[in-house]
């Protein structure tokens, strides 16, 4: 009994080891090559079927909705009450369900490939960690903001800058420009690099790979979609947009010293 706990152990730990390499691996690619735009990304398809679940559940919201005005008559206020409650109760639903969706498809991959062979584990979970990263791209999207500066070509900065914070950039001037750009890449340091890699670390050593960075992209992406504060998606995307700052909270704090430390 005691020499299967021994084993048990050493797999364990080895097991870690395999994972921390796994992230290095991931890590090196990212470094060096980015992900190749003409790659399918697995978030494209979180993408997809976030739209595809919101618009299922903006249906059952609509059909709520009319059933009780139709109990309440033409009690706006009453309504209007109902309408924003049975939007954060959807959108709660929603990223319930997608993380769950997310967590069987990466889950149920990894350990698909792993009774196929540990090696094809690695592979795999490499790859979902390294699509997960994306500090060459974030790196790529700066330069192209500062080269154009260089250039003194301003509007080709907006445009670069346009392009990385899908904002309206064009009355922008050089100032504004740089600020918004150091904001930005401060912004996706956190969420696009420090934040996956703080939780592949965390899942390593819990033996669960890619699946809990996963996760992450999951609330992390769909925030990006609907966790604005306009009339369509604040009660929808409330959840979504809580639970990021959530799930950001100490990742943020780190990246913001990395950051600091980084400019000295």
């Amino acid at each position: 009994m005691a020499l299967s706990n021994i084993n048990e152990s050493i797999g364990g730990k080895a097991m870690i080891l395999y994972l921390l390499l796994d992230i290095f691996i991931a890590f090196v690619l990212d470094f060096f090559i980015g992900y190749p735009k003409w790659m399918p990304h697995p978030v494209k398809f979180i993408e997809w079927l976030g739209k595809n679940i919101e618009n299922i559940m903006r249906n059952i919201i609509n059909a709520s909705s009319a059933e009780k005005v139709n109990a309440l008559g033409e009690d706006v206020v009453r309504n209007t009450k109902r309408l924003y409650r049975n939007e954060r109760v959807a959108g709660t639903a929603f990223i319930i369900i997608m993380a769950g969706v997310v967590v069987t498809v990466v889950a149920g991959i990894l350990k698909l490939s792993l009774l196929v062979h540990p090696i094809l584990f690695h592979v795999i979970n490499v790859y979902f960690t390294y699509s997960a990263f994306a500090l060459k791209t974030v790196a790529t999207e700066g330069y192209k903001v500062f080269d154009a500066l260089k250039e003194r070509d301003i509007f080709k900065a907006r445009n670069m800058l346009a392009a990385a914070v899908g904002r309206k950039t064009e009355n922008l001037d050089e100032k504004e420009i740089i600020k918004g750009s150091v904001e930005s890449m401060a912004e996706s340091m956190a969420d696009r690099v420090i934040s996956p890699i703080f939780y592949a670390f965390l899942a390593s050593f819990f033996g669960l790979g890619a699946t809990v960075v996963y996760v992450y992209k999951t609330i992390n992406i769909l925030d990006q979609v609907v966790g604005y504060k306009n009339d369509t998606y604040k009660n929808f995307g409330w959840a979504t947009a809580k639970l990021d700052d959530i799930v950001n909270y100490i990742p943020a704090r780190l990246a913001g010293i990395l950051i600091v430390f980084g400019a000295l």
